[in-house]
């Protein structure tokens, strides 16, 4: 016989618990990549150092790293903390976006763009060569040939040099393939997309799959935990009690009846969940527990969360809990803490 509810709280009785992971498609990207140098500033900034986006709006606008949150730049037509234009940039940089597109996208050059992906390429190349890498295995490695002097060349466009000679463009022809396409990718989660298009249509899309798949894999699967249920082991999760709960065996009334913590909402890389107040501390030990489990599919990697605890949604984390985490200590059974065990 299912439980019975028999203490109704009021409104000032719950609160919000909140948690996201930080930065968590740069870690993605740093995990698929191995880029030194992105795994670097990722690591320094767990350890309370300059963020990934204070590093790269330094070096897109030549100013200093503790700067970018005051230095004002124009993105989109309006003027906006440095901080805030390096960090869409850096993920316009990690989407594979192209210079034309990136211009149209922030109302800036594409001389400026192509600049921005000039810097970052240089300092992330593990991550511009692991990219080569996938739309060279997607889409094949071509070859293209000019009619003129049978010049042979990786990219298609026109002959740089017939074009120089004769003073028109010269275009080039598809003479086949060397490396035959595979036309699809598929994540370490098992998520596969078919790529039927031309390299340049596609490339957007396919830089950003693993990044953003992996991620919305972990998110489906970490909703479903918070409800009591793994599966990927097919078992019930740890919970603490009172938690809405989910099984492949529950019938409609169980998974929809009145439950004292449950997630409210959530998108993408964060979590927002309702609880007693006098249990949140204990909520958020296990909300980050959970969101910091190691997942076999990426070689045991862990991803860092952050938890806030508020009474609303509007900047709880600013105006109900300054301190964030560090007002929660850690106790058994959930031992886990943040940063262990990391690549």
């Amino acid at each position: 016989m299912p439980a019975v509810i028999t203490r109704i709280t009021t409104v000032s009785d719950r609160v919000l618990v909140s948690s996201d992971w930080s930065a968590v498609e740069s870690w993605l990207t740093a995990y698929h990549s191995k880029d030194p140098v992105l795994l670097s500033e990722l690591q320094t900034q767990l350890a309370g150092g300059h963020k990934v986006h204070s590093l790269n709006a330094a070096l897109i606008y030549g100013i200093d790293p503790a700067d970018a949150k005051t230095h004002l730049v124009n993105l989109k037509g309006r003027m906006v903390p440095a901080y805030d234009a390096g960090k869409r940039l850096s993920h316009a940089f990690n989407y594979g976006i192209g210079n034309r597109q990136g211009a149209r996208t922030f109302w800036i050059s594409e001389k400026f763009m192509a600049t921005v992906s000039e810097k970052l390429n240089a300092k992330y190349a593990k991550v511009a060569m692991w990219r080569m890498e996938i739309a060279n295995r997607v889409y094949g490695e071509a070859a293209f040939v000019c009619r003129r002097c049978t010049g042979v060349y990786d990219d298609d466009g026109d002959c740089p040099e017939c074009t120089a000679a004769v003073g028109v463009p010269i275009p080039l022809r598809f003479a086949g393939y060397k490396v035959m396409p595979a036309r699809r990718e598929r994540t370490a989660f098992g998520r596969h997309r078919h790529y039927l298009g031309r390299r340049r249509n596609g490339a957007n899309a396919l830089a950003s799959q693993h990044p953003q798949s992996c991620g919305a894999s972990m998110w489906n699967i970490t909703f479903a935990r918070l409800h009591g249920y793994d599966p990927v082991a097919d078992e019930p999760w740890p919970s603490p009690a009172g938690v809405l709960r989910y099984s492949p065996t529950a019938s409609w009334a169980d998974m929809f009846k009145p439950a004292p913590i449950f997630v409210a909402t959530g998108k993408y890389d964060s979590f927002d969940m309702e609880a007693p107040r006098d249990q949140a501390n204990d909520v958020a030990r296990w909300l980050l527990w959970t969101m910091e489990q190691a997942w076999p599919e990426l070689d045991g990697w862990r991803f860092p969360a952050e938890v806030s605890i508020g009474g609303n949604l509007g900047k709880y984390h600013e105006r109900d809990n300054p301190n964030g985490l560090r007002e929660i200590t850690l106790a058994p059974p959930l031992t886990m803490v943040r940063g262990a065990g990391w690549q």
